[in-house]
């Protein structure tokens, strides 16, 4: 049941998009740059792609502040990212962690 583009339309291919600015949906996020997603895995499947290619890919994980918690479970395979923004506060990081 989950909309699809039309099988018409030509596929992104990460690696001549440029950049790439994701909009992280998210139903958690914690202060390291770690999701909670909703348990298929399509953004990060995505978003692993288009990091590989050399893509210069900026995920961003909007939420409220009560979305925003000291830690969520996560995997090897989730990807981070690289910035939080509530509507207090914004967090940015590198694969180190927080900068701000």
């Amino acid at each position: 049941g989950i909309p699809v583009p039309d099988p018409a339309w030509p596929a992104l291919e990460p690696a001549r998009a440029g950049r790439i600015l994701v909009s992280a949906p998210g139903l958690a996020f914690d202060r390291k740059g770690n999701r909670l997603g909703r348990g298929k895995g399509y953004y990060d499947r995505f978003l692993a792609r288009a990091r590989a290619s050399g893509a210069m890919c900026v995920v961003i994980g909007v939420c409220f502040s009560n979305q925003l918690v000291d830690e969520v479970p996560h995997a090897g395979t989730d990807q981070p990212v690289d910035g939080v923004v509530t509507e207090s506060e914004t967090l940015l990081f590198d694969r180190t962690g927080l900068i701000r």
